[in-house]
């Protein structure tokens, strides 16, 4: 106010109250920058009218006060001030002079407005601090507009700021299937009496980044800068959701699949079976209500092996995998062969609680394999019995001039069908062989074996190796004389030449082999790298194929390049030291 008599008395008297503290001024610029009532005077108010605009900005919409003081006016002057001056600067204008007692109910009941503003400014600031320590995504709704929004919320919603989210209708993250779910939830937060105001209610949202999401809501009412509104909490329930979906596919796989699925639990005793497939029910004939709760030894009968059942047992013990051929009996007491492979299931804190049982029927395979096994033994046999026969024979016409040459070429065929039977052998241990029959095998050891065979065989030969000291690798057993038949494939008349490289990298061994004598048969190559043989293109030497077969048992690659002018066999292995690590 104006350096005059008003303000002195005015001054002096509020001060004369025990509450009031009272700072005076005539500037803009001495105005405090907090005070909780502003009273000024007509010859004033427009040279602090920016001033006050400022504090009242700076007071984040905390009621902020001005009580306007109107010299020698009356009352209804007053108000005729007030209306003619609509300023949202001021909240009161009272004339002077004035009773004290109007005078001081009119400023208290200005104070009072002002104590309630600041008191609820501060709930509402612990509010939002209360909001954001809150790890679960909240929302503010006012008539479906997000008038306010966690951080978390504004994370869920693909905003990086929540003032990104505030003032955006809450139906934009909604697709048309949770529209309607939405509004049920907030029609039931609007119906304060509604016990489902408080429930958590499914339904499928989208993010600001078009970000499928599935979350439950629930809400209460609050209020909030003096309105009613919802306050939503958002749990994001994307991830268990996408588990959910995971696992009812995983459960109908394991119901569809052919094979037997199993589940003991390992933190029981006597590890029980607490689920089982259809598939198992029909390669057992054990329905599920004669399987769960029972150890799979019920399976067992008076033939099954009990080394194979010690090496179940003792996997199981120390919690590894084992993959074994078992004899197991169904449920009308009928034998079969099992392919059974149990694997340990941890937990986050890697501790075994379940165990994972695969049964499979190979009760056809394993026949197969014994009649092929017999049929091999016997035709090995007497074929090595007439041979014996033959090259007896041969032998006694050897020594007869006339007929030596005859007898010559007698015996070299009879030693090529007894090459010819040890390689049905081999083929016969290709037909049987299994992942399981894999073993750790030197690369670099069976080329040199292969070699140094070769050499003794042929006195002129030219051999270029590059390896290195070893090469370990994942391979079957038949790999070796495989390998050696190929190398020995080379000789020629004028000896072998042969470029063989071995390369060992992260993760596989790179066997190359470079036929510079071209003693191998492009043709038979050519089928080979086909694997396909007709009537017209067919191999003249097995040996080929054993070498393809013995790579694919082991699990390898074999490519075969004709493109220049010397053949190149290339093969790709597992490193065993790769596969331990």
């Amino acid at each position: 106010m104006q350096d005059r008599r008003d303000r002195d008395l005015l001054a002096d008297w509020l001060a004369s109250f025990p509450r009031y503290e009272v700072d005076t001024a005539t500037e803009p610029a001495e105005m405090p920058a907090e005070y909780d009532v502003c009273i000024l005077d007509t010859a004033t108010f427009d040279a602090v009218r920016e001033t006050l605009r400022e504090r009242r900005e700076r007071s984040d919409a905390v009621f902020l006060p001005t009580l306007l003081t109107v010299p020698d006016a009356t009352e209804e002057e007053t108000r005729e001030y007030l209306e003619e001056a609509d300023d949202s600067l001021l909240d009161d204008v009272v004339g002077l002079p004035m009773a004290q007692a109007l005078l001081r109910r009119r400023i208290e009941n200005l104070l009072r407005a002002r104590r309630s503003a600041l008191t609820l400014a501060e709930r509402k600031h612990q509010y939002r601090q209360l909001i954001e320590l809150t790890p679960e995504p909240m929302l503010l709704v006012d008539e479906g507009t997000i008038v306010y929004a966690n951080k978390a919320a504004s994370d869920l919603f693909d905003r990086s700021q929540p003032l990104d989210i505030e003032g955006t209708a809450l139906g934009e993250f909604v697709d048309e299937d949770g529209a309607e779910t939405l509004d049920d939830v907030l029609a039931a937060i609007g119906d304060g009496d509604d016990p489902r105001n408080a429930e958590f209610v499914e339904l499928p949202m989208v993010s600001a980044a078009n970000r499928d999401l599935y979350v439950a809501v629930a809400g209460v009412q609050v209020v909030y800068e003096g309105r009613r509104m919802s306050q939503l909490i958002v749990r994001d329930l994307t991830l268990e959701q996408q588990r959910k979906e995971r696992l009812n596919l995983f459960g109908r796989a394991m119901e569809a699949a052919a094979q037997g699925i199993t589940i003991a639990d390992a933190r029981q005793d006597d590890h029980p079976l607490i689920y089982a497939n259809r598939g198992f029910e029909r390669i057992t004939g054990y329905p599920m209500s004669d399987t769960l709760g029972r150890n799979c030894r019920f399976l067992q009968g008076r033939n099954t092996d009990e080394e194979t059942v010690a090496k179940i047992r003792d996997a199981i013990d120390r919690e590894v995998p084992v993959s074994v051929d078992i004899l197991n009996y169904r449920r009308d007491g009928t034998p079969f062969w099992n392919r059974l492979d149990v694997v340990p299931v941890e937990n986050e804190t890697g501790a075994v609680t379940h165990f994972l049982g695969f049964q499979r029927d190979v009760t056809e395979q394993k026949e197969r394999e014994q009649q092929l096994s017999v049929m091999n033994r016997v035709l090995r046999h007497n074929l090595r019995n007439k041979m014996n026969v033959i090259q007896v024979y041969a032998e006694q016409l050897r020594e007869q001039q006339e007929t030596a040459e005859v007898a010559e070429s007698i015996a070299t065929a009879a030693e090529e069908l007894l090459t010819i039977s040890e390689q049905i052998r081999k083929f016969d241990s290709i037909v049987a062989a299994d992942e399981r029959d894999l073993e750790t095998l030197d690369l670099v050891a069976m080329i040199d074996r292969g070699v140094t065979a070769l050499e003794a065989r042929s006195a002129e030969s030219d051999i270029r190796l590059s390896m290195p000291d070893e090469a370990p690798i994942e391979a079957h057993e038949t790999l070796e004389p495989a390998l050696t038949d190929l190398i020995t494939l080379t000789e020629s008349l004028e000896g072998p030449a042969l470029t063989i490289d071995v390369a060992v990298e992260p993760a596989t061994a790179v066997l190359t082999v470079t036929d510079r004598a071209g003693a191998l048969d492009r043709n038979d190559l050519e089928v080979v790298d086909s694997e396909t043989e007709t009537q017209l293109e067919h191999l003249e030497t097995l040996e080929l194929w054993l070498v393809r077969w013995a790579v694919t048992e082991s699990h390898g690659d074999l490519d075969i390049d004709l493109a220049g002018g010397d053949p190149v066999i290339t093969m790709r292995f597992r490193r065993a030291d790769a596969v331990a690590e």
